[in-house]
């Protein structure tokens, strides 16, 4: 069963959806998104798969805007 992080909200959403990863010592950046959508997110909700569970491993980052509008999704699979 896939469980939800913590939301990730304002400067930290903005930088996280820029920089296209959680580490603050990422040397590479890949944004998940256009400029123009990374600067009018206002929350990143952020979803993991079970550990436990059969078959690939993934975070799905969903980021919305101030009035609650979807602006895009973003899946990374492990191994």
């Amino acid at each position: 069963m896939p469980y939800m992080q913590s939301p990730i909200v304002g400067d930290q959403a903005h930088r996280l959806a820029r920089a296209g990863s959680l580490s603050s010592r990422a040397d590479h950046f890949h944004p998940w998104w256009p400029e123009e959508v990374c600067a009018s997110i206002d929350k990143i909700v952020w979803v993991v798969s079970g550990l436990d569970e059969p078959g690939e491993c993934w975070q799905e980052f969903t980021a919305y805007d101030d009035g609650g509008k979807l602006l895009g999704t973003h899946r990374v699979v492990g191994h």
